[in-house]
């Protein structure tokens, strides 16, 4: 009776070893799903931030080109009107060649006539 009793006591103190070894366990395992969690969650946190990065990226590398392209189509417009002004003062400056020479060669025939 006395051996069963301590049997029985080894049997419990192993049982409860065994619990207390699978708490262990247990509190282990969840403490390692904690963390391989927050690691998801900080991965997924650092790749949304790299999207909105890339993003915003993109929009002020897309803002400049527009820029640059309106600044393009600006100086064109610019070199087009200084061109046309160029070309407007050039044919302004051959017809009122051309006016006076005219006049040249009318006052010539007159003058010839007279003569």
């Amino acid at each position: 009776s006395m051996q069963f009793r301590v049997n029985e006591s080894l049997r419990h103190s192993q049982v409860e070893e065994d619990m207390k070894q699978a708490a262990r366990l247990a509190i282990k395992e969840s403490n390692e799903k904690a963390r391989q969690d927050a690691e998801d969650v900080a991965k997924l946190e650092k790749e949304k931030r790299r999207r909105k990065r890339e993003s915003m990226q993109f929009r002020v590398n897309e803002s400049l080109r527009h820029s640059q392209v309106e600044e393009d189509m600006k100086q064109a417009a610019r070199l087009a009107i200084k061109e046309s002004n160029e070309k407007a003062r050039q044919d302004a400056e051959d017809v009122a060649k051309l006016e006076k020479e005219k006049r040249r060669r009318k006052r010539e025939s007159m003058q010839f006539r007279v003569n």
